[in-house]
């Protein structure tokens, strides 16, 4: 019969999942690189059509959040060489959402981009859920 190694179960990659590919040219760490975002059986990339600075600290931070990683720290195009789909363009988020496809976009596949505006970005290592109030302090005796 066959033998089976012990291994962690497959992970299940759901539509609006993203990773990181990298590293990319922002250096070499695990919480940086080409942003990719899966759909439809296929991962592609996301273009850097966002509206203001706002808008891109919001939408910065909800991809590291997603990802498991701690504060969204820098982003840019990363003139990426690679082929294949753009799934996501025109995102709009306004930084409280748990995942990127809970944001505003031109609908899956619609852009008008190249894949020199793919967006990578950069996050501080894992940190937890950022906090949501005041952090509680601990009484002094």
């Amino acid at each position: 019969g066959e033998t089976h190694s012990p291994t962690k179960p497959p992970t299940i990659t759901n539509d609006g999942d993203l990773r990181l590919v990298g590293p990319y040219e922002l250096g070499d760490t695990t919480y940086e690189g080409l942003v990719e975002v899966y759909y439809n059986g296929e991962w592609g990339t996301v273009c850097d059509d966002v509206y203001g600075s706002d808008n891109i600290i919001a939408t910065g931070q909800v991809m590291c959040r997603q990802l498991g990683y701690g504060s969204y720290t820098y982003w840019t195009d990363s003139s990426s060489t690679r082929t294949g789909q753009i799934w996501l363009d025109d995102l709009a988020c306004s930084g409280s959402e748990s995942r990127i496809d809970e944001c505003g976009h031109n609908g899956w596949g619609s852009h008008n981009c190249g894949h020199h505006e793919d967006i990578a970005i950069r996050c501080t290592d894992s940190l937890g859920p950022a906090p949501t109030s005041a952090p509680t302090l601990r009484p002094t005796n």
